[in-house]
């Protein structure tokens, strides 16, 4: 293939689409973005304006507390799990698979619902954080 001027230009438009495409509705984590806001250190969320998370199953995607990337799941009716959203192989962003798993794109890393990692070439479990609930207020602590 030449590499003309007008190859040159569909080439920057194509990409230059592909980078904004994320920002059309899902985000990095490949889930809905939750509303969330920092209340000290942590993550507060109220369950109200998050449906998702007002059902079993529910995943909602946090970026609210600076330098985090939170995936937040109603696991039963009565608890959530809370997980780092980055990879501990190289700090990439996972994303949710349908299949109830969470992959790397950057190196094929995978990690189960929980965060264990299940694929390498990652050694080290997603981070944990603690979700505490009171009434409609989720309190996503993180250390």
């Amino acid at each position: 293939m030449t590499c003309t001027r007008r190859v040159l230009l569909q080439t920057i438009g194509v990409g230059t689409i592909g980078c904004m495409m994320p920002a059309c509705g899902e985000n990095e984590g490949g889930v809905p973005a939750g509303k969330g806001v920092t209340c000290g250190n942590n993550l507060c969320l109220n369950l109200a304006e998050n449906p998702d998370l007002q059902r079993v199953g529910g995943i909602l995607f946090f970026t609210q507390a600076p330098g985090e990337k939170i995936f937040v799941m109603r696991v039963s009716e009565s608890e959530f799990r809370a997980l780092s959203a980055i990879c501990t192989y190289q700090s990439c962003t996972v994303e949710w698979n349908s299949s109830e798993r969470f992959d790397c794109p950057c190196h094929g890393c995978q990690y189960d619902a929980t965060g264990v990692v299940t694929r390498g070439p990652a050694t080290k479990n997603l981070r944990v954080l603690t979700p505490e609930l009171a009434g409609d207020q989720l309190t996503v602590i993180i250390l």
